[in-house]
């Protein structure tokens, strides 16, 4: 079940477009199906972020709903990130509630406020299942220079705690033009 995400720009409009690609993306992440790769400049991308990609246990992997993604070889687990910037302010101002439509029965372990690139920034953890299977996700969501930057991470409740600091590291290494 793979989406386009500028489809949602063109027919839902910019305002409404974001928190439904937001959900998709993360319902995509957690079930481990988030993929990336488009061509640097794609519409509605930041075209320079410079990254510090996770560890080798982490494959890199496409999808058309990530502008780069990577899957754990062992145990699935996701870590990913989503730029627009299609210059409309308001689309993370509902980040979080947007957030609890990826997976059932979800709720909010932790919600702070971080900065991150010199901006401020909301970083979310979520607990809920995906098909019967208990899950966690990490969300660190921001804007910058007319561009909404979604980071993610995603793994099955048993796995999340082992593999987090994989992504405090791709964090550390994330910068938005």
């Amino acid at each position: 079940m793979i989406f386009h995400l500028r489809c949602f720009t063109k027919c839902l409009g910019p305002t409404e477009s974001f928190p439904v690609a937001l959900s998709i993306f993360m319902l995509l992440a957690a079930s481990g199906c988030v993929t990336v790769n488009l061509p640097k400049g794609s519409e509605g991308r930041s075209p320079s972020v410079e990254i510090q990609e996770p560890s080798k246990a982490f494959e890199s992997i496409k999808s058309e709903n990530a502008d780069r993604a990577w899957k754990h070889s062992q145990s699935g687990a996701t870590i990913s990130f989503l730029s627009d910037c299609n210059d409309n302010p308001d689309s993370l101002q509902n980040f979080e509630s947007d957030s609890l439509n990826a997976l059932k029965s979800a709720k909010v372990l932790k919600s702070e406020s971080t900065r991150i690139n010199n901006r401020e920034g909301q970083r979310i953890q979520i607990l809920g299942a995906l098909e019967g299977i208990p899950m966690k996700m990490e969300l660190l969501a921001f804007r910058k220079n007319g561009c909404d930057y979604i980071l993610s991470f995603v793994a099955r409740q048993t796995a999340f705690d082992l593999q987090l600091t994989e992504f405090d590291k791709f964090i550390a290494g994330f910068q938005a033009p």
